[in-house]
């Protein structure tokens, strides 16, 4: 299981990304291939396994301020789509959870 996303909420101006936002961006993109490189190989000799990604509703319902995390999990979601398809005939599942907003107080 996996969970890599960050966020720096901020609505962006005229649409140009800030250094934050993109370093939440690559941080976020970057992490479920790294690990899924690490995991891969045991469970490719397994012909067995599971990886989750935890991803996130931004994507399908949009949120002020978050459009870089956003724009990263849906990437997650293409991600897991591709590897699904690549890893299905060896026994390995990939799929994404998105939960939902959580009011805190």
């Amino acid at each position: 299981m996996l969970n890599a996303g960050v966020t720096r909420d901020g609505l962006e101006r005229c649409g140009c990304p800030t250094t934050s936002g993109a370093r939440s961006s690559r941080r976020t993109s970057t992490a479920p291939f790294t690990v899924r490189a690490r995991q891969w190989p045991p469970m490719v000799r397994q012909r067995a396994g599971s990886i989750i990604f935890i991803g996130s509703i931004s994507p399908f319902v949009g949120v002020p301020g978050q459009a870089n995390y956003a724009a990263a999990k849906a990437g997650l979601v293409g991600l897991a789509r591709a590897l699904a398809k690549e890893v299905a005939s060896r026994g390995i599942t990939v799929n994404v959870v998105a939960p939902g907003l959580i009011e805190t107080t």
